[in-house]
Order: C-alpha cells, then structure tokens, then sequence
C-alpha cells in the first residue's frame, strides 16, 4: 500500500504554530533580558505629562508678634516705662497727658486678663501694625464702696458710688517706649477670648488717638 502524503494545509498550520511558539519564547527571553515590557515602553513614551495645577487653598495668615522694644533698665534697676494718661469726661476719652516714669514697676506673670467690660489700649504705629497692648478694669464702671470721709448718723462709713457712665474718670497705662508709636486706640472688651495682633479686639472702639 503506497503512503498518504500529508495535505499542505496540515503542514500550513504546523508551521504556524512553530512560528508562534518561537515569537513566545523570544518575548520571554527579552523580557529576562532588559527587565521591561516593550508595551511598557511605548506607554512610557506616549503618556502625556502631568499637568500642574495651583492649590487654591488658602493658607491661614500666620499672627505676626509685634516688633520687641528696647526695654530700658537704669543702673539702680529701675525701670524706664511711658504713661498714658486717659480721661473720660462726659463719655468720651481723651488722652489727658503722656509722660515717662521710673520706678520698680514689676512684670507680667501668666496670660493677660482678657474679660467683658475691660478696656483693652493698643500702641500702634504709622502702619497700624500693633507694638503693644494692655488691658486694665474701666474707670468709667461704677463701683461702690465704704468711704469713711462720708460717715453716716452712726458714724459708721456710708456705701458711696464713685464713677460712672458719664462721670469723669482717669485711668493710666503703662507701656514699653517704641519710637515709631504714632496711634493709641482704646477699646471696650466684650469677648473673653483674646484677638491676636492681627485682628481688632471684639468690643467697641472708644477712641482712636494720633500722638506727636
């Protein structure tokens, strides 16, 4: 019996499948080689770069401290502090006298006190950037006490109202000298929770005083 010579299209497709397993054996083997896929590449190559795009987030503004001012001190260890005399006559303040002075004047300890009802004095510059501040009880709140030059039938000392709204009242504060101080304003506190040097005390602004 003669053999059956193999159909060309059984040996078509034998060659293909050879061709194909010798293309997957030679990918494998470059991928061993260079440790990169070609794919990888040519998405590497074609990728559009990333574009950068501005945060518009803003950032808090930090509270800048005022500038520190030259503390005088004399050779007896004294200390040399400008006084700022304010007036309230018929409810509006004034600023009655400055002045500088000496004396033993001691320094804040802990946090300054900041209540409802206080006043608050901020030194300010040509700027209106802050360069102090102090907060002192209002002169101007009525306050009851027993004077003993004003006795009663019994000779005991009567209950006497000193101050009040629309009395006249004085009230000194005492800062550092600062060279560049141009404005004092003074304020009528109504929060307990301190502004920082940027912010305007929340109260009422009692007066704004430009100084020589």
């Amino acid at each position: 019996m003669t053999p059956r010579l193999p159909r060309p299209q059984s040996v078509l497709l034998s060659l293909m499948a050879v061709a194909a397993l010798l293309a997957w054996f030679w990918t494998a083997r470059q991928k061993q080689t260079d440790g990169t896929s070609p794919v990888a590449k040519v998405v590497g190559v074609n990728q559009k770069p990333q574009e950068f795009k501005p945060s518009t987030t803003v950032a808090a503004e930090p509270e800048v401290a005022p500038p520190p001012a030259a503390e005088v001190v004399r050779a007896d260890g004294k200390r040399e502090l400008q006084a700022y005399r304010l007036a309230v006559r018929g409810g509006v303040v004034s600023l009655d006298a400055t002045q500088r002075i000496v004396g033993d004047f001691h320094r804040r300890r802990g946090p300054q006190t900041w209540l409802p009802g206080m006043w608050c004095v901020r030194l300010l510059d040509s700027d209106m950037r802050v360069l102090a501040e102090e907060t002192a009880n209002a002169p101007d709140a009525a306050c009851v006490v027993l004077d003993p030059q004003n006795p009663g039938a019994n000779g005991q000392p009567q209950a006497t109202q000193f101050a009040g709204a629309g009395e006249e009242a004085m009230l000194q504060v005492r800062l550092l000298p600062h060279p560049d101080a141009k404005w004092l304003k003074v304020y009528r506190l109504a929060s307990m929770t301190r502004a920082d040097w940027n912010t305007e005390p929340l109260g009422q602004l009692l007066t704004a005083i430009s100084l020589p």
